[in-house]
C-alpha cells in the first residue's frame, strides 16, 4: 500500500487481458477519504496488451453502482518480482522445467528490475534478497534437489512480507509450482485475505505435464486449482505450462502484463472500513473484437 500523509491508497492489482501500466507516485487523493487504486491488464484475442485506451473505456461498479473514476494513466514501469521456487518432493519430475520458466522469465527483464527469491520444501527461505542481478538468482536453483513436504502457502507469505522491502512502485509475486500444499502453517482463508489486502498481483506457473496428473497426490491434484483462485485473488492468473513451448509463451505473456498497466482510481462508498471483503467489477467498452478482461475481485479495508 501507499500512503499520501494523511490519505490512504489501496492499490487493487486487477489484470484485465487487455493492457498493462505502472502506478504514478503521485493520484489524486480526497481529504479523508480512501482511494482505491486498480492496475488493470487488458489483452486482445492474440493475448497480446492492448494500449491505447482512454478513462472513458473503462467502468467501475461496487455494489453494482458505477463509480466515478478519480484517477488514470497507462504506463511502463520497473517491477520488483517475489519469486516463489518450489524444491519440494511433488516437484521431482518438474523441477527441470521450474528451472527453464524461471530463466524464460529473467532474460525479459529490464535493468530497473529488481528480483528476490524464495524457496521452499517443509518450510520457505529468502535464498536471495532483493537484487538487479539475475544471474545470482538463476544460480540459486541450479543444485536445488526436489525433497520433504510443501509449504507453498507459508512461502507466499513470506513473498508478500518480502514486497513490502522493494524499491520499485509495481510490485508482483510469481510462484513457480504444482500447486500442492501438505506442509503450511497458514490457511488459503489466510493467504487469501492477505492477497486482498496487499499492493501486489501474483502469478502462478504450473510446469506438471498431464500424461502424469493421475499418479499425483490428493494435494498435488488440488493444486492448480488452489494456484487459480489465489492468483484470482491476487489480480493476476494462473498459467499452465506442459512443455518449453507453453513456457517461454507464458513467461513473455507475464513479463509483457507485468510492465505495461493502467491505473485507475476511484473514491469507494462510505462504510468500508469494516474488515470486509468488497466485491469490484471492472468492465472495458470498446467498440471492435471482443477484449478478454481479468481483475483483483474486490479489496479489504481493515476496521478501525
Amino acid at each position: 500500500m501507499r500512503y499520501a500523509r494523511n490519505f490512504l491508497g489501496i492499490l487493487l492489482s486487477f489484470t484485465i487481458a487487455v493492457t498493462a501500466a505502472g502506478p504514478k507516485e503521485k493520484a489524486a487523493f480526497r481529504s479523508n477519504a480512501y482511494v482505491v487504486l486498480i492496475n488493470a491488464t487488458v489483452l486482445d484475442r492474440a493475448n497480446r496488451p492492448v494500449r491505447g485506451l482512454t478513462q472513458d473505456n473503462f467502468r467501475i461498479f461496487q455494489e453494482k453502482a458505477l463509480q466515478p473514476i478519480t484517477y488514470f494513466a497507462e504506463e511502463e514501469v520497473p517491477v520488483s518480482l517475489a519469486i516463489v521456487f518450489d524444491t519440494s518432493g511433488s516437484m521431482n519430475t518438474n523441477i527441470s522445467g521450474a528451472r527453464k520458466a524461471l530463466r524464460a522469465l529473467l532474460r525479459t527483464s529490464n535493468p530497473e528490475d529488481e528480483v528476490c527469491l524464495i524457496t521452499f520444501a517443509e518450510r520457505p527461505i529468502l535464498a536471495v534478497p532483493w537484487v538487479s542481478d539475475e544471474t545470482l538468482i538463476q544460480n540459486s536453483t541450479l543444485f536445488s534437489a526436489p525433497h520433504g513436504q510443501t509449504s507453498l502457502l507459508d512461502a507466499i507469505h513470506l513473498a508478500v512480507a518480502q514486497t513490502k522491502r522493494a524499491a520499485n512502485s509495481r510490485r508482483a509475486v510469481l510462484v513457480l509450482s504444482d500447486g500442492g500444499d501438505n506442509h503450511s502453517r497458514y490457511s488459503e482463508r489466510e493467504i487469501a485475505a492477505m492477497l486482498e489486502e496487499a499492493d501486489i498481483q501474483m502469478y502462478a506457473v504450473d510446469m506438471a505435464e498431464s500424461p502424469y496428473l493421475n499418479a499425483r497426490a490428493a494435494e498435488e491434484l488440488a493444486g492448480p486449482d488452489l494456484l487459480e483462485r489465489l492468483s484470482e485473488r491476487a489480480g493476476g492468473r494462473y498459467l499452465p505450462a506442459h512443455n518449453d513451448r507453453d513456457l517461454t509463451d507464458v513467461a513473455d505473456r507475464i513479463s509483457k502484463e507485468l510492465r505495461s498497466q493502467y491505473v485507475l482510481g476511484f473514491v469507494p462508498p462510505k462504510g468500508v472500513e469494516d474488515g470486509r471483503f468488497h466485491p469490484v467489477q471492472l468492465r472495458v467498452e470498446r467498440e471492435g473484437p471482443k477484449l478478454s478482461v481479468y481483475w483483483r475481485r474486490g479489496y479489504r479495508v481493515p476496521s478501525e
